[in-house]
């Protein structure tokens, strides 16, 4: 481990912000609980970008208009069969709307599509967790 602090730390905890890939390395005892390491997370990281709360809307439209593999496109796009729009953009022109029977058909089409693509991904991650799976057998008494 690393030589001791004088505020008796022993240990770096290294955070790592998977979208922007940004860091924040925290100096820690190896013996700290993870109460006291949820107490620093909150006092080191959530201070810093605010109360998630006020971004779960924000996180939800990102969430729902990004591309997704198993579907080869966004969810919005999916459901209401064109992109979303962010009133940022409701000045601009977009694409004709479909109405009536070619609404139902343009819908149909999607759905067939998407249950294809879902299908497929089932599929593909299926076959991944079968090449890692490992057989257990467990006995009366065993703690799992």
């Amino acid at each position: 481990g690393l030589p001791r602090t004088q505020g008796r730390h022993d240990a770096i905890w290294v955070v790592v912000d998977r979208l922007t890939k940004s860091a924040h390395f925290l100096s820690i005892r190896k013996d700290y609980s993870i109460s006291r390491l949820a107490e620093i997370f909150q006092q080191e990281i959530v201070r810093l970008h605010g109360n998630w709360d006020d971004y779960i809307c924000l996180v939800e439209f990102a969430y729902n208009n990004s591309w997704h593999a198993s579907i080869k496109c966004a969810p919005f796009k999916m459901l209401y069969g064109r992109k979303c729009c962010a009133p940022i953009c409701w000045d601009q022109v977009r694409e004709r709307v479909i109405e009536g029977p070619e609404m139902i058909e343009v819908t149909n089409a999607k759905v067939a599509v998407s249950k294809e693509k879902l299908k497929e991904a089932r599929a593909r991650q299926k076959s991944y967790a079968d090449k890692h799976r490992r057989s257990l057998e467990f006995q009366p008494g065993d703690h799992v």
